[in-house]
């Protein structure tokens, strides 16, 4: 029996009294809850497909045997409720409206035509599940690679997911007569996608003419499909490709890992037209210049923005990755999420990318396999090397770091951002998710260490009795990543933001030299430098509110502000870009209160 025919002797009586259906980009899943008796995909099957697939909504379609309640402690899940659990807290699926009613197989039916009815389903090893598919017009129809499911010739919108061997995305294709897997994802460490082709968003080369060599260690190139010419460049690790004349089969790959050094610059429409900002463009050159051995890279969504494409093409040495290119369901959730909880700015949305962009880099780790990254906040201009740093950061910096901005560390800044894994920074974006979420209350629980820092305000957020609230601008980024160092001290360290030095006190400032080099609230010391939250760049070049008429300008609330306010610090800097590091011959500054070494920023 063909499928053709089966769907035409099926489908009329199956489909007739059914009035709803999924949405055209929802994704149906059915679950077959008998482990012992049925191949039953984990949690990483779920997560690996969701996560590079774009959808609006999740549904269940659940055999009779399913839970239809969870264990209030997730402690006690089995290996069905952790998956269930993570498809309806992770990706928000929900049930999908069973038939009312007493006839259990009216109700199947029911389901099945809903199932049918999807254009986007993940489907188990079940006979149930198998006739969905083929009695359905769905444009992907996700699988496990054979034995668990047969290879369905001809039929391209299967796509076959090998969980046991980490590759996923794969499509039977007759001229090898093999499935072709798109993606590799290692099992081992953080199930992370070893690498993926990113191509240059300023390439001119089609979606079509385009073909990926996989390497034997899971590298990925893109090359043009006509030459075998390389019309895009691989991010970390870094891939070099020498084109033969053989076609892209004859393509050698070699490995060259650096250190990522990340910018993202996410544009809303009312910004695009004005393309990259010239201070932006100026701290990407730079960074280029003083760290030759990283890939400097920008991030952006430049296929909605052209014009932020056209302006950056010409810049040597820096590559561009499209974010809308590698966008996952998680980063679309947060951006849904968040859309509530940050105060709007007249278009520009300051905060709400501000707080995307750990996303952004959460989908670049995934798509071009980096194991650890630096991430740089776009007006901030670099003269250290990186790399001279690295056995600092990976020993003394395990998880995330960054700069702490006030003394009582209610707002820490990313203006450089230390990550030492992808695991560190999965475990900081479910926090974020878990926020916008109000999971397990966290977003109360936010509010309430926030309130001592951000109050108060009449009508602000969550007010008080009295209608006192907190300040709409102290909810932001800054103060998420305060609250997260406050919850996990040890998974997120903070760097030194000011010089090692006695420095003068009194009963209205904090000890300065406590967030120096060895001081007791900061991680290792990183040689003689120190790291600038936004206060050092403020003494040298005033601040934006004041377009830079305001140079010399400190905040007292700030560390730095303090220490230059108190010390009088003098900021000098290196002639020549120096950049080695640990800045041993960095000179001494006279100050009124004896000498200090110089604050590299």
């Amino acid at each position: 029996l063909c499928a053709e025919d089966a769907k035409r002797l099926w489908t009329p009586k199956l489909f007739q009294n059914v009035t709803i259906r999924p949405g055209d980009n929802d994704i149906s899943i059915y679950l077959r809850c008998l482990p012992r008796h049925y191949h039953f995909n984990g949690r990483s099957f779920y997560e690996n497909i969701l996560n590079h697939t774009k959808f609006d909504n999740v549904w269940l379609f659940q055999a009779p045997e399913c839970p239809n309640k969870l264990n209030e402690d997730p402690n006690k899940d089995g290996l069905v409720a952790s998956v269930i659990r993570l498809l309806k807290e992770t990706y928000g699926a929900k049930r999908w409206p069973g038939l009312e009613g007493t006839d259990g197989t009216a109700m199947l039916l029911h389901d099945l035509a809903g199932l049918a009815l999807s254009k986007k389903m993940i489907l188990p090893v079940s006979s149930w599940a198998f006739w969905g598919g083929m009695f359905s017009n769905a444009t992907e129809i996700h699988v496990n690679a054979p034995p668990h499911h047969q290879v369905m010739y001809g039929m391209n919108h299967y796509i076959y997911h090998n969980e046991k061997t980490g590759e996923y995305f794969g499509q039977y294709i007759q001229a090898e007569n093999d499935i072709v897997y798109r993606t590799n994802l290692t099992n081992h460490h953080h199930n992370r996608l070893r690498a993926k082709a990113i191509m240059n968003t300023h390439s001119n080369v089609t979606a079509a003419s385009v073909t990926y060599v996989e390497h034997k260690d899971g590298a990925t190139v893109a090359t043009n499909a006509a030459t075998g010419a390389a019309v895009g460049k691989t991010l970390g690790p870094a891939v070099q490709v020498s084109p033969s004349t053989g076609g892209a089969k004859a393509l050698t790959v070699t490995v060259d890992p650096k250190l990522p050094v990340v910018f993202v610059f996410t544009v809303v429409p009312a910004i695009c037209p004005y393309g990259l900002p010239s201070y932006i463009r100026v701290a990407i050159e730079q960074a280029i210049y003083t760290q030759p051995d990283c890939d400097v890279i920008l991030v952006s969504n430049f296929a909605e923005c052209t014009t932020l494409r056209d302006s950056v093409k010409d810049i040597v040495g820096l590559k561009l990755v499209d974010s809308g290119g590698i966008i996952s369901q998680r980063t679309v959730q947060y951006r849904n999420l968040s859309s509530s909880m940050f105060q709007a700015d007249g278009g520009g949305e300051l905060w709400m990318t501000s707080a995307l962009r750990f996303f952004i880099m959460e989908d670049l780790m995934l798509s071009a396999g980096y194991t650890e990254l630096i991430h740089i906040e776009a007006d901030n201009t670099v003269y250290g090397k990186f790399t001279s740093l690295l056995p600092v950061l990976r020993q003394g910096y395990k998880g995330m770091a960054a700069t702490p901005l006030n003394a009582n560390k209610s707002f820490i800044t990313a203006s450089v951002m230390w990550l030492s894994s992808l695991n560190a920074l999965l475990e900081f974006n479910n926090f974020l998710l878990e926020l916008g979420g109000n999971i397990n209350e966290r977003w109360k629980k936010y509010l309430d260490w926030l309130r001592p820092y951000g109050c108060c305000r009449q009508g602000g957020v969550d007010p008080d009795k009295d209608g006192n609230g907190i300040k709409p601008f102290a909810i932001n980024e800054m103060s998420m990543l305060g609250y997260y160092h406050n919850i996990n001290p040890d998974g997120f360290k903070i760097f030194p933001v000011v010089p090692s030095h006695t420095y003068n006190l009194n009963k209205y400032v904090v000890n300065m030299s406590r967030f120096g080099p060895h001081g007791e609230e900061v991680g290792p010391a990183t040689g003689h430098g120190v790291w600038d939250p936004n206060s050092w760049g403020q003494l040298i070049g005033g601040t934006a509110t004041k377009k830079g008429r305001d140079k010399g300008f400190t905040d007292a609330s700030h560390i730095a502000g303090q220490a230059i306010r108190m010390n009088g610090c003098i900021l000098q800097m290196l002639c020549g870009n120096q950049t080695v590091s640990p800045y041993a011959s960095a000179p001494n500054v006279q100050t009124n209160t004896g000498l200090v070494s110089a604050a590299q920023v």
